[in-house]
């Protein structure tokens, strides 16, 4: 129907229009000082102009907009900087789901057949489409000197100022970023509760382990001002080598966290895959806590050891495997009920990353996986917290540390450790794994496509400054309750 420019509109001294029961301090506006092209209120006009040239606002009430001469705090209030980017799931069947899991029906493993499809990325997991062009691009980038590599990394990443910190390591800004999601140690240092009791399997330069106890010390228990009751083991790979990450220097700790009395560090050389070490790592925890008044073991357990390498090798996220399987032994073995356990994966796209992790799960009451905005958005690095243990572990620790053994022994490649046909089956917990995974996928080739338009120059490639990371940094910081970069 054409616009009749003759039809007659509403205008302000139309007695229907000023007719209301409700008296208003501001006055309706005037249509006559507004485009005819939105007079026809029954939308047969033109464009339709923005809203803010129709509303009415006095001069008075008009707030001041602080950040139109601020283009970089107009900038960092855009990014994320609470970093709530988790899948979780419970397990609605606490202690009976493990007993089932532990039966010869699903603890089967293909010990003789190396089934390479256990190591591959399965369509109910992921996006198989996704991770080709992730691939893709990793292959392209791998071509990139270093130099140029790690320069780009830190100009695209808006979080990258939050490796500056005054802890020993960044990982102990991760670790506060997962406090602060889910309260993986804070919860155990509430009045009231008890000392608690921790392990950390690695952390670089002990920096999960510094955190907690600035935490206690910042947070002390039952409001007594002393956090002296708080104590942990840290397990230190190949600590003899001066280069390694894993070496922890109690004197580079912040001083308020009393690391040399509170800290006890246990060298170990063959590693964290060595079963012998592990469990004799395990016993002196055991030992060290058996005088406790509430029950044996540890209230946290965080596995931070993995396969060093880079973000761009093809199978980063495969060979950590055995990590994975002999943090969660050590870690079954120590923890109390209602413990937690936190540990880093770098795959759970595969069968077999996805039976480990269901493995551990039976065990917990709830688990969630989470990305922290600590993490380099190249990286597939991706944290799983496991809350509140509620079955007797003996069979899963027995299990794999079985699978463990015959990896190092070269009996078999692992391609399955429970049964896959069973664990796919659980929709609810698939779909959370899926979930994540193509959110996670996501978030990495959008890393990688604009470091390769900032590598290759492309027109619209555009980086962060470095002032801009720093407001970005800040802001992270102090929504997660830790120190300000100066």
């Amino acid at each position: 129907m054409a616009f009749d420019e003759n039809e007659v509109l509403f205008t302000d001294a139309d007695p229907g229009y000023r007719y209301t029961t409700t008296e208003s301090i501001i006055p309706p506006p005037s249509l006559s000082t507004l485009p005819r092209k939105i007079h026809n209120i029954r939308g047969r006009g033109g464009r339709i102009v923005s809203d803010s040239r129709q509303r009415y606002q006095p001069q008075s009430q008009q707030p001041k907009d602080t950040r139109r001469n601020n283009p970089q705090q107009q900038d960092a209030e855009a990014v994320d900087t609470v970093g709530r980017f988790f899948t979780s799931v419970a397990n609605q069947n606490g202690s009976d789901l493990a007993k089932q899991v532990c039966t010869s029906e699903w603890l089967r493993m293909m010990s003789e057949k190396d089934d390479v499809r256990g190591r591959h990325a399965d369509p109910r997991l992921c996006d198989i489409a996704l991770l080709q062009k992730i691939d893709t691009y990793k292959s392209s980038l791998a071509k990139v000197p270093t130099g140029v590599f790690n320069s780009a990394c830190i100009e695209t990443n808006p979080y990258a100022e939050l490796s500056k910190t005054i802890f020993v390591s960044p990982v102990a800004v991760l670790f506060g970023h997962l406090d602060f999601t889910f309260q993986v140690a804070s919860e155990y240092l509430k009045p009231g509760a008890q000392p608690l009791r921790f392990v950390d399997l690695g952390s670089s330069n002990g920096g999960c382990s510094e955190y907690i106890l600035w935490k206690a010390n910042k947070q002390p228990i039952n409001g007594s001002g002393d956090a002296s009751s708080v104590h942990g083991w840290y397990f230190a790979q190949n600590s003899q080598s001066t280069h390694n990450i894993h070496v922890v220097n109690l004197d580079a700790m912040l001083p308020e966290c009393k690391a040399k009395n509170r800290l006890t560090i246990v060298d170990n050389t063959a590693g964290i895959t060595n079963t012998a070490e592990a469990n004799a790592f395990a016993c002196q925890v055991l030992d060290g806590t058996s005088s406790d008044s509430s029950s044996k073991g540890v209230d946290l357990v965080i596995g931070e050891l993995c396969y060093e390498q880079s973000d761009l090798a093809s199978d980063h996220e495969k060979r950590h495997y055995a990590f994975v399987i002999a943090q969660a032994a050590v870690a079954l073995q120590v923890l109390r009920r209602g413990g937690t356990f936190v540990f880093k994966m770098f795959d759970t796209t595969t069968p077999l990353s996805a039976e480990i992790l269901f493995l551990i799960y039976s065990c917990f009451g709830r688990t969630a996986v989470v990305r922290s905005l600590v993490s380099r958005p190249t990286s597939t690095e991706r944290y799983v917290i496991c809350n509140r243990l509620v079955a007797d572990t003996k069979w899963a620790v027995s299990h794999l540390q079985q699978a463990l053994t015959k990896i190092n022994s070269g009996q078999f490649k692992l391609s399955h450790i429970v049964s896959w046909t069973k664990v796919s089956a659980e929709k609810e917990f698939i779909e959370a794994l899926s979930q994540i995974n193509i959110k996670l996928a996501h978030t990495q080739l959008q890393a990688l496509r604009h470091l390769e338009s900032v590598i290759s120059k492309q027109q619209n490639a555009q980086t962060i400054p470095s002032s801009l990371q720093k407001n970005i940094a800040n802001k992270c910081l102090a929504n997660w309750d830790l120190p300000l970069l100066k």
